[in-house]
């Protein structure tokens, strides 16, 4: 919520936010695939300590890269 409101604030207003918390449900890589396949995401952010799956971590980065988000 504090990056959303920070990013807002500077007129970037995102479009999409999650907050995974301890990851018992859906982890960062589910929200960053959902990200990517919305057709209004133009832009990533995000702040992670870990990955608990790699693997997609480079898969979603490859895709956005032919999204040409990166």
């Amino acid at each position: 919520a504090v990056v959303a409101r920070t990013l807002a604030d500077r007129a970037l207003p995102p479009s999409f936010a999650a907050s995974t918390g301890n990851e018992a449900a859906s982890t960062i890589e589910d929200y960053l695939e959902t990200a990517l396949e919305e057709p209004a995401t133009r832009g990533l952010a995000r702040f992670a300590g870990s990955f608990r799956h790699p693997h997609r971590q480079l898969a979603a980065a490859r895709r956005a890269r032919e999204l040409g988000l990166l």
